[in-house]
């Protein structure tokens, strides 16, 4: 016969970062299991009380979650907020999980959403379809299958990628040559 659900899960306590709601919160992780987890956040200067949290959820909230004791990285699911003792509890169930993942978490200066998009570039007047790796306020990797000679470090360049609503001029960081295509990474400008 099987055993109740709280039975399965790893009680522990681990520091982490969960971004949520435009902002990244720090976290105590309370119990794990494959499937998901309990954390207690600290609130934000948006999300800072039980009711913003709830409101969240009426959106089926999604959100990207760091531990830092597992170097685990994972889309989640937000699925229950509670506040117990004044402090905000949250219930998430993993989507997508990668471990060993500190080193791409913790050199950025702000969140990157990894999701593929579309983007169009113009260069000495000429524009050039790309493929978006991933995007943050500060900057964006690309990848092109057709080499440009203006794309190399130091150059500028327009960019405008329509269904994140940004146009802007990137100065190109990094260039690596794959073996199918050109990746590099824009710093996003002030305007």
């Amino acid at each position: 016969m099987f055993k109740a659900r709280k039975e399965y899960r790893k009680k522990f306590s681990a520091a982490g970062q969960i971004y949520i709601g435009g902002e990244v919160l720090a976290l105590i992780c309370q119990d794990i299991s494959v499937q998901g987890a309990m954390v207690k956040v600290k609130p934000g200067q948006f999300l800072s009380s039980i009711e913003d949290f709830n409101n969240l959820l009426y959106d089926e909230c999604q959100a990207e979650i760091f531990i830092d004791d597992l170097t685990i990285a994972s889309d989640v699911k937000v699925v229950w907020a509670k506040e117990q003792t004044g402090q905000i509890q949250l219930g998430v169930e993993f989507l997508t999980i990668q471990s060993n993942s500190p080193k791409l978490w913790r050199k950025r200066r702000s969140y990157r959403k990894i999701k593929p998009f579309s983007a169009e570039l113009v260069i000495d007047k000429n524009k050039l379809s790309v493929d978006g790796v991933n995007c943050s306020l500060e900057g964006a990797c690309l990848k092109t299958a057709r080499h440009h000679p203006s794309i190399k470090v130091d150059n500028l360049i327009k960019l405008q990628i329509r269904q994140y609503g940004i146009q802007a001029v990137g100065r190109v960081v990094w260039v690596a040559q794959d073996k199918d295509a050109i990746i590099f990474g824009l710093n996003m400008l002030p305007v």
